[in-house]
């Protein structure tokens, strides 16, 4: 006696849900895997972008650092080195003895330093009378990053050396001896040239002027 065994198989409205549901859970996949891509490359761009501008925010705190350096300084007299009167925020004039000239302790033209911002460029000058004239570099290729912004702010720290308290905010009585510091923040932001997704960084660093002055009050 032949037992005959019928087979179902799926009927054609069953194979058109299961292509659906394939087809959801595969456009799902894709789209899971397409995000995680885009982020993973908006990450790197941005710590590349980071990276760049790391590298030029060091080029000016290394430089800017040295500010106020006299070769025969003594306490609380010579002020011939430092920022100049003429800075703005958006561009620093500085000064500071190289020795390279022979004078020590003498400013000379060519110990007059700049950094500014002109057209997207952060420019370094010697040998600087203002903002604008000078001899001026390059730091940065236009075609590659662009720097939007460089900000310079100013200010000083006091120490009274008696009490340990701040004579910015605190007169001093006659005869204290008082530390005055210098420190410049720099905020840069930049992004780059021909970034379609248009990533832009902001990055600050504050830079201590190594020139403090000792000064007997008043």
């Amino acid at each position: 006696m032949q037992i005959i065994v019928k087979q179902k198989g799926f009927s054609l409205i069953e194979l058109m849900i299961s292509m659906a549901v394939g087809l959801v859970l595969t456009s799902g996949v894709i789209s899971m895997f397409t995000g995680s891509l885009k982020n993973t490359n908006e990450f790197v761009s941005l710590t590349k972008l980071d990276q760049d501008l790391q590298g030029v925010m060091e080029l000016i705190a290394s430089e800017i650092r040295r500010t106020g350096y006299d070769g025969d300084s003594t306490v609380g007299g010579d002020t011939d080195f430092g920022v100049d009167s003429n800075s703005t925020s958006s561009c620093i004039l500085y000064s500071y003895d190289d020795d390279n000239s022979g004078n020590v302790g003498q400013l000379d033209s060519n110990e007059k330093y700049g950094i500014r911002l002109t057209n997207k460029v952060v420019y370094f000058g010697t040998s600087v009378t203002n903002c604008s004239a000078g001899s001026w570099n390059a730091v940065n290729d236009v075609n590659t990053i662009e720097i939007s912004d460089l900000t310079f702010t100013y200010s000083d720290l006091c120490l009274n050396l008696v009490d340990n308290s701040d004579c910015t905010t605190t007169t001093p009585n006659s005869g204290d001896k008082l530390l005055w510091k210098k420190q410049i923040q720099v905020s840069i932001t930049g992004n780059y040239t021909n970034d379609s997704n248009n990533f832009s960084r902001t990055i600050s660093n504050t830079v201590r002027l190594y020139n403090d002055v000792l000064k007997t009050y008043p």
